[in-house]
């Protein structure tokens, strides 16, 4: 009797074992550096490639809907798990990816398979979920948690992402633009920001001025 898909994904998995978060990542914020650990896509393929060879399964990926978003793309996958018997089953997965390059849809794909994999094989991890927890070094004080922005430093937020996102460069360079942008526009609208009308306004602005120096151009 030929082995059916459902048994075959169970082979997988019992093959591929634990895959550990050892990667580490540093995310750079206003507040601080934020630090986690997570498996990579090449981890996971490391330990998945050796495992299907061994079980004789198949995964082969379909796009279904491609999602344009701001500086990306989301996309919906059809995974398509077969085994030698010529029995199938299909997981459906969506992944995003952002990049203002050319590396949207790479990301995309890339984090779609990689959650397909971990949830079809139920991939566990060979240490407690470092992603209930925070990273911190040793022999470093815990960094404090900053305060809640207040009202009015929230509608600076918002106008300074606008003109940040119409920076390049080097961060320094990008932030010294940004200031300069925010301070032009305001000191043309008049006032600070006091309320949501005023924001919108102001990055209305923002966004009409750059509009104009394209058609300039």
């Amino acid at each position: 009797m030929s082995e059916n898909i459902h048994q075959s994904i169970l082979n997988v998995s019992a093959a591929i074992g634990a895959i550990g978060k050892d990667q580490r990542a540093d995310i750079k914020t206003q507040s601080g550096t934020f630090s986690y650990q997570f498996r990579g896509i090449d981890d996971v393929l490391d330990a998945l490639h050796p495992a299907l060879i061994e079980c004789g399964v198949t995964i082969t990926p379909r796009v279904q809907a491609v999602l344009p978003i701001t500086d990306g793309v989301l996309l919906t996958i059809d995974y398509v798990i077969g085994n030698v018997a010529g029995d199938t089953i299909t997981a459906t997965f969506v992944g995003e990816g952002r990049d203002r390059g050319d590396k949207a849809a790479q990301k995309a794909l890339s984090n779609a398979y990689k959650y397909m994999a971990i949830e079809c094989f139920c991939i566990p991890v060979d240490v407690s979920d470092s992603d209930n927890t925070q990273y911190q070094p040793k022999d470093e004080p815990v960094e404090e948690v900053p305060a809640p922005l207040s009202m009015a430093e929230k509608r600076m937020r918002k106008i300074k992402d606008a003109a940040w996102s119409h920076t390049e460069g080097e961060q320094d360079a990008r932030i010294v633009e940004t200031k300069a942008i925010v301070a032009q526009v305001i000191a043309a609208y008049g006032r600070e920001p006091k309320n949501q009308t005023d924001v919108e306004a102001i990055i209305a602005n923002i966004e009409e001025m750059f509009t104009e120096e394209d058609n300039d151009g």
